[in-house]
């Protein structure tokens, strides 16, 4: 659940889409659903709000973006970023974070961290992946979140990971006696 900042509430549902709760005349509440296209598009894990009111959308047909600054919101008014489009490195979306700097943290299977810039000429996403290579704990994300001193803190499934954004380099720790002690669950980050 996110709030814009036009005061517009925004649902995240399973298999229902995005939901956007409205009021009708007499004050009752209602919900507009977008992006329900299709199974992976109706599937939203997380919303975050950027500082630049942009709302991303993490869904398992991929990162959709809409500008919340806008009157009117409906599903043509967002631009989807996917392995499937060509324009991102992962489709299936698992979670996301807003960094205050304007950077975009995103996690899946497989893929690592994905940083991710909004370059406002062309409508595209710079990225750069955090990896097993640059020293994640493991490549299946399932939680991101920044801490007050702008590093970010993933939670993997083997381990939690601490990225330094400025130079995507993580530091990994591990505390299970058991590899299953270091399995991190979707969505544990605030």
């Amino acid at each position: 659940i996110a709030q814009d900042g036009r005061g517009r509430v925004w649902i995240a549902t399973w298999d229902g889409g995005l939901l956007l709760a409205r009021r009708d005349s007499s004050g009752k509440l209602y919900f507009v659903r977008m992006l329900d296209r299709s199974a992976d598009e109706r599937r939203v894990r997380r919303i975050c709000i950027d500082r630049d009111g942009l709302m991303w959308v993490a869904t398992c047909a991929g990162l959709y973006v809409a500008d919340t600054r806008r009157g009117d919101i409906g599903t043509a008014s967002f631009a989807r970023f996917s392995a499937t489009d060509g324009n991102f490195p992962i489709t299936n979306i698992i979670c996301l974070a807003a960094l205050r700097d304007g950077t975009l943290c995103v996690g899946g299977l497989g893929c690592g961290l994905i940083l991710a810039r909004r370059n406002p000429a062309g409508g595209t996403l710079e990225t750069t992946a955090v990896t097993t290579a640059r020293g994640l704990a493991n490549n299946n994300v399932r939680s991101v979140a920044e801490d007050s001193f702008g590093c970010v803190w993933v939670g993997t499934e083997e381990g939690i990971s601490r990225v330094n954004p400025c130079n995507a380099v993580a530091t990994s720790y591990r505390f299970g006696p058991t590899p299953l002690a270091d399995v991190f669950a979707e969505g544990v980050a605030m």
